[in-house]
């Protein structure tokens, strides 16, 4: 008698696995492709690993020039949960795609997205050809099913005023059913064009306006313009700003701080002295007492570019008489492009940045620590890693991992620009360097990937995506995304788990080896190879077929072969072990009068057998004296007794007369 048997190779991944995100660090996933522009990507992962991208597109709607807004949503290993290219969030939004978006997650797995928009189309005129958009400010809620929670048109949060323009939009999520959203707000009158910016306080149940704050300039010359926010312990919040007075007044940073219920606690300078550069670059840090460390960019008198730090308190009090510089040689060295996290258990900030060193004309990214007191070991920077000159060595995030490690997303903008990153440790250095997203030189054009972001780290990996502007009818303004596992890692990855872990098979019996990604239930693309192809032969798709008497071992690999199995094979010349007994591993009790049995051939010559079928945690689950072919699948012991066992592998012992035991597995399958 000879039967087909069928084994199920089942990969295991611990964030629902699936098998999108490519390891090919030349072709990375396209995300959004094949419109005139796309630009300003934005990445939010959910803890679970789901994540979201969205970007600005500008399409060419009949001669007339259309910024959309798309949102797409993925699977933590980046199967697309939306078809086509996803959900139109806005099609109205101004056509300036040089200011900042906001989108961000709630803990109720929906979507909140803040954007300005010239649908009213508000217009300041300076003269009959010389025109200022007028922007207003629009948030959205969108649900995991990829429907409008709230009006598809979005609510609108500023009050539309004559020659009042917003930009900047952006907002962070509080811990009691709120958002602190925020924007500034300029004047238009053809002369001064003063900036203020507003704190908008809004529910994210029904998006209505529960407080609001504004700060607003002393004197027409001011501008004021908010650069970002974060959340600190307890719901406070801690926003920056940028204020440009103009004439010989030197521009001054500043931090506002609000408490939950938008009070304002605190608003302190950071720094108002000459060599703050134009662009007011500053970025923050909260540690865990409701404090914040401030990095700003600073320019020296011989007109080199440093970065400051400075520490303040929940009270809005600086802990420095006056903020350090990363690394005191601002003689032979540059330095820019500041990162950082907090690290709880050392309790101080970390920052990695880009160092150039002008005499030898090097390049290297280093790491500094300060706590509030200061400098933690040395004012002189740790080198994590070197680069020649003219490299363009870009921070764009760092992240704390479990163990102590840092890991760094970086990019080097030489000729064909690159994502890059590194596992660093600072006791013992270099973990591991990785390529993550490199260029196609098929196309013989220089790649410059611009608008990186980084999502938060989810289980074991993170997301990132960028603005790829190959020079290329094809390629270029196109937005990638790719995975980054902390292991270094690119593409999915998982445990390859073969079931059963041995095989025995008869000379002419077939098997089919198919590859599933769970819980997804897809197909995985592995390979298969036999050290024996004259013992037993297998095919790409997994085909086996038994040809000979003998032993051999079937490899099964996966995930580009970062994962494989061995799996051993015996092959005997008849279906009968030496006492004439053979079992079949795998019957299907549905009652459709086909292979509906547990099936031992040969069993009735032996009188007094026991039959004992148990689960892989040991709960037996069939018991009996004398089997005789008839067990149907229904336990009669155990948990599931007097009814069918569910499917999936059990394992059976067969205990015969003369003394000896025979042990294996049986997969049942409806």
């Amino acid at each position: 008698m000879k039967r087909i048997i069928l084994l199920f190779i089942t990969a295991f991944i611990a964030f629902n696995a699936n098998a999108q995100w490519t390891d090919d660090i030349v072709n990375s996933t396209p995300i959004f492709t094949g419109y005139s522009n796309q630009s300003s990507p934005v990445v939010y992962t959910f803890p679970d690993g789901t994540t979201y991208i969205s970007c600005l597109s500008f399409e060419n709607d009949g001669g007339q020039v259309t910024q959309r807004y798309y949102l797409k949503k993925f699977s933590a290993t980046g199967l697309p949960q939306w078809p086509g290219n996803g959900m139109i969030v806005c099609d109205k939004p101004s056509l300036s795609f040089s200011d900042n978006y906001s989108m961000e997650g709630l803990s109720d797995g929906n979507m909140l997205l803040f954007t300005k928009d010239l649908r009213k189309q508000r217009v300041f005129k300076y003269s009959e050809t010389a025109i200022q958009p007028l922007n207003d400010v629009f948030i959205y809620k969108v649900s995991p099913d990829q429907t409008s929670v709230w009006d598809s048109e979005g609510i609108q949060l500023n009050n539309s005023r004559d020659k009042v323009g917003c930009v900047l939009p952006s907002f962070v999520v509080l811990d009691n059913g709120s958002v602190l959203a925020t924007w500034s707000e300029t004047l238009y009158d053809g002369a001064k064009n003063p900036s203020a910016f507003v704190f908008k306080k809004v529910s994210t149940k029904e998006g209505t306006i529960l407080a609001t704050d504004s700060i607003k300039p002393a004197n027409t010359d001011t501008t004021y313009l908010k650069m970002n926010t974060i959340t600190t312990v307890g719901g406070s919040t801690i926003t920056s700003y940028f204020a440009n007075t103009g004439g010989n007044v030197p521009r001054m940073l500043g931090i506002i701080g609000h408490d939950e219920n938008l009070k304002r606690t605190f608003n302190s300078v950071v720094y108002a002295k000459t060599g703050v550069p134009n662009a007011g670059d500053m970025k923050m840090v909260a540690d865990d007492e409701g404090g914040v460390y401030v990095l700003f960019a600073y320019v020296t008198r011989a007109s080199k570019s440093a970065i400051k730090v400075q520490h303040f308190n929940n009270k809005g009090i600086a802990s420095y008489s006056e903020p350090l510089f990363v690394a005191n040689d601002t003689v032979h060295y540059e330095y820019s492009n500041p990162t950082g996290y907090f690290n709880k258990q050392k309790r101080c900030l970390t920052v990695f940045y880009a160092s150039l060193e002008n005499v030898k004309k090097t390049e290297t990214i280093d790491v500094q620590e300060f706590n509030k007191s200061g400098f933690v070991t040395d004012v002189v920077g740790k080198t994590v890693m070197n680069y020649p000159v003219e490299t363009g060595l870009v921070c764009n995030k760092a992240i704390l991992l479990e163990n102590g490690h840092s890991l760094l997303i970086y990019q080097t903008l030489d000729v064909n620009s690159k994502i890059r990153a590194v596992r660093f440790d600072m006791n013992y250095g270099e973990v591991w360097r990785k390529i993550v997203a490199n260029y196609h030189p098929d196309l013989g054009k220089t790649s410059v990937k611009t608008g990186l972001t980084v999502g938060d780290i989810a289980g074991n990996q993170v997301v990132m995506a960028w603005r790829d502007e190959r020079i290329s009818t094809i390629f270029s303004g196109d937005v990638y995304a790719q995975n980054l596992q902390i292991d270094g890692f690119i593409g999915n990855k998982g445990v390859l788990e073969v079931i059963p872990g041995r095989l025995i098979l008869t000379v002419g019996d077939t098997l089919h080896l198919k590859s599933i990604l769970q819980p997804e239930g897809i197909s995985l693309n592995a390979t298969y190879k036999s050290n024996y192809p004259n013992l037993v032969s297998v095919d790409q798709y997994g085909a086996v077929k038994a040809n000979a008497y003998g032993e051999a071992v079937i490899t099964v690999s996966a995930f580009n072969g970062a994962q494989s199995i061995q799996i051993p094979v015996q092959i005997l010349d008849t279906p009968y072990d030496n006492e004439g007994i053979h079992v079949f591993n795998g019957f299907s009790p549905n009652n459709d009068g086909s292979n509906d049995v547990f099936y031992i051939q040969n069993i009735d010559r032996f009188p007094g057998n026991k039959l004992t079928v148990l689960d892989a945690g040991g709960q037996i689950h069939y018991e009996v004296v004398d089997y005789n072919n008839s067990w149907n699948g229904i336990a009669t012991v155990g948990p599931y007794k007097g009814n069918l066992l569910p499917s999936g592998t059990y394992y059976y012992v067969l205990e015969l007369p003369n003394g000896s035991k025979k042990k294996g597995y049986v997969i049942i399958k409806y």
